[in-house]
């Protein structure tokens, strides 16, 4: 990864550094990072809104993540999906996430986690567009990205391979930094989308949950609303994902 680096303080320099056609809006003292990838210069449109990839990296020992890419990073996650954005004209937005503060031998109590996972959004996505983002999420991030949006405006949010609730992503599947004491034990969103949602799965993990694999708070009331035809399943969603939600996201949500 290019840094840039000031000699005389050891820290990121406040600012952008574009590199060929990526730029890095380095936050100091942390090791959260946002790049930017720019529509391909041969798209036909301009889409004005970018799509945030996000991937939190304490989150990378969930075992309910698999069979998503390793190492567990936004580029390495969303390969495929930040390919077919460029083409089509978005900016999309890689959004590592990893708070100093989870990289202790005592870890915060799992809501002070999502606290500090909604912080280091906010801080790097500040200023980064004149629009509310898209925000893509998958696997045990969706805590994340739900956090996120329970309190900060979106242009839409898709999650893939979701933790159906926060106490399954607390459960022995999640990740490690989530499965602290008994603080929060009883917490789950509630917030009220006012944006577009779409909830997909990989058929890889509804096989691997077999008979327990339950409906998304989100996609369940899509579901009666009618704004969504019953479960989305995917057999490889890396590959047939990318184009359905570009198709959904310009024909369904103007965007």
């Amino acid at each position: 990864m290019t840094q840039l680096l000031c000699p005389r303080m050891g820290s990121y320099i406040a600012g952008r550094v574009r590199t060929g056609h990526r730029a890095w809006l380095p936050l100091s003292r942390s090791k959260s990072t946002l790049t930017i990838v720019k529509p391909s210069g041969s798209a036909s449109r301009y889409a004005p809104t970018p799509i945030v990839f996000l991937a939190v990296k304490p989150f990378a020992d969930a075992s309910s993540n698999n069979p998503a890419p390793n190492p567990r990073d936004a580029q390495s996650l969303w390969s495929s999906w930040i390919s077919q954005a460029t083409t089509h004209g978005y900016e999309s937005m890689l959004l590592d996430v990893d708070p100093e503060e989870l990289h202790t031998s005592s870890p915060p109590a799992p809501t002070k986690v999502l606290d500090l996972l909604e912080r280091e959004m906010v801080t790097q996505l500040r200023s980064a567009s004149a629009f509310p983002p898209i925000l893509f999420a998958r696997g045990c991030d969706s805590v994340a990205a739900e956090q996120y949006a329970s309190s900060h405006g979106l242009s839409a949010l898709f999650l893939l391979d979701p933790a159906t609730s926060f106490a399954e992503a607390r459960g022995s599947g999640g990740p490690k930094v989530l499965r602290g004491d008994e603080e929060g034990k009883g917490f789950e969103f509630d917030f009220e989308p006012r944006f577009a949602c779409r909830v997909a799965w990989s058929q890889a993990r509804l096989q691997a949950d077999g008979e327990e694999a339950r409906l998304h708070r989100i996609e369940e009331e899509l579901i009666e609303e009618e704004e969504q035809e019953g479960r989305i399943v995917w057999e490889n969603a890396d590959r047939q994902g990318p184009e359905e939600m570009r198709a959904w996201l310009e024909d369904e949500c103007g965007l």
